[in-house]
């Protein structure tokens, strides 16, 4: 099971901030660095952006409100971000998408890169992004939103290539949100998940009203061209019509240790209130069911991973025993990708409640972790806000979080959290931090554990 390491570590010196502003930023402000004679920053932890200054208030929330980590052959992190509204003027078509890599030279975060603009995309979540790392290339893949101009304008991916470092990008345009077979523009296309191995990139997503699709090709070729397959819905019984071909939230994309790609996500009946989680490989005439869950506007995320050819899911859900009104956390595996286990549930922490965003990753070792930033609780809780669920065979459970003890009073932005292993069940775990009181800084932070 994975470890994690105490902060009580002796350390001698608060680490000085070791990011820089994005390129369109000034200076950070001072309450962003961690102060003299409080609870050193560990020093596995970095900091990758440095709060910007100026970003107050109502935007507090805006300048890492979505991540992605992925790790390079080295497992050296990259992490993107993206700034919504970079200039607070109430408008978000200056929404953009970041990156740096870690230095292992200088054993810093350089300066941000900016990747592209998403802009102000109309209908569904605006700004998730996928980030992968495909050794054999050494190539760093992103795929983000846009905004597309067509009559019924709506939103559109585009995935971008680095082949420098992520000096410098190349990027083209996925998808525009239409339909390739009926021509139908929808009017949202959202959260993008790649995966990049062997000089293949493959690619799933949303979209509003017609469920999710796969696309897969080379690293460098035109986006544009791949083939692209809606995955199937799921129907059991005889003469129930299938609603929405998915439930709008992330899905799982992963491959197994034969480069080849499955999919995890949701699927509706008409009534879009029983939900049937469901397993997918490309290629494949038919799906499978993983589990059933409720009401289609409840907490929906899903992330697969393999332990070899083995598949393993988690995901949030309203399950029965727990169902109710807000989402827990569960986890299943199976040897085949047609049984599945009994979902086990990732236990909450005594006193805290769930979060509002779940996020997760599974180890090539099979490993499970499952994080999110707890939305409450009566106060008894003793790990902090940000949560962490750990298990080494995808049943047994134990939560706490980096923060052991609270020390640091962390302050994550709900939707900002993500997280990779390597091959060592290191994990490096990703969040947007806004409370420095304690001696954590104010930004984005990567906490090696």
């Amino acid at each position: 099971m994975l470890q994690f390491r105490s902060i009580f570590v002796a350390i001698l010196l608060v680490l000085p901030s070791l990011c820089c502003n994005s390129t369109s930023s000034a200076g950070a402000d001072a309450s962003s660095v961690a102060d003299a004679g409080t609870v050193p920053w560990p020093n596995t932890a970095h900091t990758v952006l440095t709060k910007p200054s100026g970003v107050t208030g109502n935007y507090l929330e805006t300048f890492g409100k979505y991540t992605a980590v992925a790790l390079d052959e080295n497992g050296d992190a990259g992490v993107a971000w993206v700034w919504a509204d970079e200039n607070a003027d109430g408008t978000l078509d200056d929404t953009n998408v970041y990156f740096s890599a870690w230095d292992p030279v200088a054993k810093v975060f350089p300066t941000a890169i900016q990747v592209g603009t998403i802009g102000a995309p109309n209908g569904g979540p605006q700004g998730p992004i996928a980030l992968s790392y495909d050794a054999s290339e050494k190539a760093w893949i992103l795929v983000h939103q846009v905004a597309v101009v067509h009559a019924s304008s709506r939103t559109g991916l585009q995935l971008a290539v680095s082949k420098d470092r992520g000096a410098t990008w190349t990027s083209q345009l996925l998808t525009d949100g239409q339909d390739p077979k009926t021509q139908t523009q929808y009017d949202s296309t959202s959260w993008p998940s790649v995966v990049a191995r062997g000089g293949k990139v493959h690619v799933a997503w949303y979209q509003n009203y017609a469920g999710y699709f796969y696309a897969e090709g080379t690293v460098g070729s035109d986006p544009s061209a791949w083939q692209r397959v809606p995955a199937p819905w799921l129907t059991l019984e005889a003469g129930v019509k299938p609603g929405p071909a998915g439930v709008n939230t992330r899905l799982g994309l992963a491959l197994d240790a034969n480069d080849q790609a499955a999919l995890a996500y949701w699927t509706t009946t008409a009534n879009e209130k029983d939900l049937r989680l469901t397993y997918w490989r490309p290629g494949s005439a038919t799906s499978s069911l993983i589990a059933t869950s409720q009401d289609a506007n409840a907490t929906r995320e899903v992330y697969l991973g393999f332990a070899g050819t083995q598949p393993r899911v988690l995901f949030a859900g309203l399950l029965a025993p727990l169902a109710g009104n807000v989402s827990t956390y569960w986890a299943t595996h199976s040897t085949d990708g047609v049984k599945w286990d009994v979902p086990s549930n990732l236990p909450l922490e005594t006193g805290a409640a769930p979060g509002l965003a779940f996020f997760a990753a599974v180890s090539a070792k099979g490993t499970g972790v499952g994080t999110y930033a707890s939305n409450g609780g009566n106060g008894t809780d003793k790990c902090g806000r940000l949560k962490t669920s750990t298990s080494s065979d995808f049943t047994a459970w134990s939560t706490c979080g980096p923060d052991t003890t609270n020390a640091y009073k962390l302050k994550p932005v709900a939707t900002s959290l993500s997280l990779a292993l390597d091959g060592s069940d290191h994990l490096s775990l990703v969040f947007t931090n806004l409370n420095g009181a304690n001696g954590a800084p104010v930004g984005v932070v990567i906490w090696r554990l």
